[in-house]
């Protein structure tokens, strides 16, 4: 039953396509962490993102909702 299913649905080539890019992505990323981010000066960037002065000054919060309670 389920070899006639298989064989007479062409469409059950797209999940087969679909692992095969998840599973592409997932080492991609996998290598890039690993061997990608052996460069101390690239670490040290990366983690000082969140605390930096320009970016910061963008991510403020907007100031209209102070003083409402609900």
């Amino acid at each position: 039953m389920f070899e006639e299913f298989l064989t007479s649905n062409g469409h059950m080539i797209l999940p087969i396509i679909s692992l095969i890019l998840f599973f592409a992505s997932f080492i991609g990323i996998l290598i890039y962490v690993l061997f990608g981010l052996r460069d101390r000066d690239k670490l040290a960037h990366l983690e000082t993102l969140p605390l930096d002065s320009e970016i910061a000054g963008a991510a403020e919060p907007s100031v209209g909702n102070e003083g409402r309670t609900n």
